[in-house]
């Protein structure tokens, strides 16, 4: 039995298209088998997705954040000088933007979230991975490539606060 290590290594090694060893280091082109091409990169594919997700979300999260803090730096300076309405829509802003992000980050649409899931489809396809890579059977690999594909296609339908 492989340890979780071996199999993450084994899943990152299928995302680079390189060859692989198994635990007893027998090595294997694991693209040989165009089935097992196809679930790897259906998983890339929904891994891709996760990471740009994140980026994404880090950066809005930084500009949502620095519109907040500097309409409340204005309304905070313009207290004493600017109409009260001024003041209100400053301080509003600021509020509502600090809002925002709470219930996005509530929801696991913050950048955390989002590498969160990645790394879940790692974990579970690497096991996955490391199950079909030490099958000795054909109706073994089979099964195992059915889950590898079961596995990523729940991560394709599963919102999980991203909209896919």
């Amino acid at each position: 039995m492989m340890n979780k290590t071996t199999q993450a290594t084994i899943f990152i090694a299928a995302l680079s298209y390189s060859t692989i060893a198994t635990s007893d280091d027998k090595t294997s082109d694991i693209y040989n088998d165009p089935q097992l091409s196809q679930a790897i990169k259906l998983c890339k594919n929904e891994v891709e997705k996760y990471e740009k997700r994140a980026q994404s979300t880090a950066r809005f999260s930084f500009w949502s954040a620095f519109v907040g803090a500097t309409t409340g730096l204005l309304g905070s300076a313009l207290a004493g000088h600017a109409s009260t309405a001024t003041v209100a829509v400053l301080s509003g802003t600021a509020g509502v933007t600090n809002g925002m992000q709470q219930q996005l980050n509530g929801v696991g649409y913050d950048q955390e979230g989002q590498q969160r899931t990645r790394n879940e489809i790692v974990q579970t396809v690497g096991t996955l991975v490391g199950e079909y890579a030490v099958a000795q059977s054909a109706e073994d690999r089979r099964r195992s490539l059915i889950k590898i594909t079961f596995a990523c296609d729940l991560y394709k339908t599963t919102e999980k606060g991203t909209g896919t």
